[in-house]
């Protein structure tokens, strides 16, 4: 019932001998679980978000881990070079490069593979690129391997105080910490997508930017109930919610007891027969659709 399509992939035994998932389970069993959990989610050229945020909603909602833990999971698998992460317009995104990619997902037809134009993701570094890359040199290797013998040493050896110094020195800079704000907005957006995930089915990743750019013209109220109103009307789909949203934009409603007014109102007139509006019902063959044009006839004409 939900938007998205589901996928399948191939997950070979190979990934049991595999060098770089070996390396990626001395961090623990959360990056290998969220690494193959991916898989799956991934476009046909392995390719998705790289938001922790988005990423967790998607592969592994249920999952009891925090954004923070998705994230630090999420690099370490980059780390060690079975993916790509990379930004375009502030925007994160995940790869698998090609060769790895299509050594495994073979079934895909050879002449789509260099064909990218109908993904909803921008494309990545090139294998040669990604290889150049600082991670995945054999100096930044030897150096993560010599820093870390290097910790090991001076855990293991007696500390000794630092003599003060006498000059005075500016008082260090407390470590950041997640703002409450920025966890009221985790917070919200993950009310808006479970509603959305109970109510409706899952959400196509791209479709997560539009509900955090609703979220900043509307209350998560208002998300929820267009969302309640597209199951009530039959039609449980994003496009239907989007749509309900811009509508009341455009009537000017800002809370959700203006939402709720402009419903209302649709309604009476529908059952009213109001030839005013009745006649200008621009999608009036489908009355599932037929509130759109009536709370943009509203807007046009001003009337309420």
């Amino acid at each position: 019932m939900g938007d998205s399509v589901s996928r399948r992939r191939y997950i070979s035994s190979d990934m049991s001998a595999d060098a770089e998932i070996a390396e990626l389970t001395e961090h623990g069993l959360l990056p290998v679980l969220l690494y193959t959990w991916a898989i799956p989610h991934m476009d046909d050229w392995g390719r998705m978000t790289g938001d922790a945020r988005q990423f967790k909603l998607l592969v592994c909602p249920a999952l009891d881990v925090s954004v923070r833990e998705v994230e630090e999971a999420l690099q370490q698998i980059t780390n060690v070079g079975l993916w790509m992460r990379y930004e375009v317009e502030g925007k994160k995104y995940i790869a698998i490069p090609k060769s790895k990619w299509f050594k495994y997902q073979s079934y895909i037809n050879k002449g789509k593979r260099d064909d990218d134009r109908q993904s909803a993701f921008p494309r990545p570094l090139t294998d040669a690129e990604w290889q150049q890359t600082p991670q995945n040199t054999a100096e930044h290797r030897n150096e993560d391997v010599e820093i870390g013998e290097n910790a090991e040493e001076e855990r293991g050896a007696p500390q000794i105080a630092a003599s003060p110094s006498p000059s005075p020195s500016p008082s260090p800079s407390p470590s950041p910490s997640p703002s409450k704000d920025n966890n009221d907005d985790d917070n919200t957006f993950g009310r808006v997508m479970d509603f959305y995930q109970r109510n409706i089915g899952s959400m196509a990743p791209i479709q997560y930017e539009y509900v955090e750019d609703w979220l900043k013209t509307f209350d998560a109220d208002v998300l929820m109930f267009a969302i309640r109103r597209a199951v009530d009307q039959g039609v449980p789909k994003w496009a239907y919610v989007n749509q309900t949203l811009v509508a009341w934009q455009k009537c000017g409603a800002k809370t959700l007891e203006d939402c709720e007014a402009q419903v209302v109102q649709f309604e009476r007139n529908k059952e009213g027969g109001n030839a005013k509006h009745k006649g200008n019902l621009e999608f009036g063959r489908d009355q599932k659709e037929s509130e759109f044009a009536f709370l943009d006839q509203q807007n046009r004409t001003g009337t309420r």
